[in-house]
């Protein structure tokens, strides 16, 4: 087995849905759309999130059989390999 903390980062290539996704998110529990943040993109397409808070907020989307609803390219997360 490989260990792995969920406060540590994972790394994914969102789609075009995932910011969507992700204001919902926030909008759900009352956050002003002000204080709302469109995800993050490193200079090769990579947004970085810990991965509890990846869970908590694309969790129920990336259960959806609908590929085209898919927030994340080819349905993959990457680790640093420090990480695990």
């Amino acid at each position: 087995m490989i260990k792995f903390n969920m406060n540590n980062y994972i790394y994914f290539k969102p789609k075009e849905i995932a910011n969507q996704i992700y204001r919902e998110y926030f909008e759900k529990y009352g956050v002003p759309e002000e204080h709302i943040r469109e995800l993050e993109l490193d200079e090769n397409g990579f947004a970085k999130m810990q991965f509890w808070d990846f869970v908590s907020v694309f969790g129920e989307s990336i259960t959806t059989l609908i590929m085209s609803n898919q927030p994340i390219q080819d349905f993959t997360i990457y680790f640093k390999e420090n990480d695990i």
